[in-house]
């Protein structure tokens, strides 16, 4: 009696823990929204006040704005106070608790996870005028 008992225990101790979630489930956090940098700054693309606008569709897909203050940013006329405030569109994805956005058309790239519902940090990256990467920044998008 006791040797059918252990493998029906077993069998049944394996189904159970084999019913567990994974990260590529269904986004808990729905990113639409507005996000901020407090470091706002990436190496090559931005000085600071970098804001995120993004909208969420079902399937994870994300679009939405960007706008922030660029670097290098060089004074039309010498002497005068540059304006260097750039902005433009957003695409990206959202699978699970990692997120991947790309900015600047193409020039900025950001990867990274959701921490909580108020909080992504990951690594930024810019590209160039000649197309070379510069060095990958980290930082951290609160609402």
């Amino acid at each position: 009696m006791r040797s059918r008992v252990l493998p029906r225990l077993l069998g049944i101790v394996l189904i159970v823990s084999s019913c567990g979630g994974t990260t590529t489930a269904a986004n808990l956090v729905d990113l639409t929204g507005d996000w901020t940098s407090p470091t706002g700054s990436v190496t090559g693309s931005f000085d600071s006040g970098l804001k995120l606008t993004l909208v969420e569709a079902t399937g994870g897909s994300i679009s939405g704005t960007w706008s922030g203050q660029g670097t290098p940013c060089t004074p039309v006329t010498p002497g005068a106070v540059p304006d260097c405030f750039w902005s433009g569109p957003i695409t990206g994805s959202h699978k699970g608790d990692i997120v991947s956005v790309t900015l600047q058309t193409g020039r900025t790239t950001f990867s990274g996870t959701v921490d909580n519902t108020n909080s992504i940090s990951g690594t930024a990256q810019a590209v160039d005028s000649k197309g070379s990467p510069t060095a990958p920044t980290a930082i951290t998008f609160v609402r």
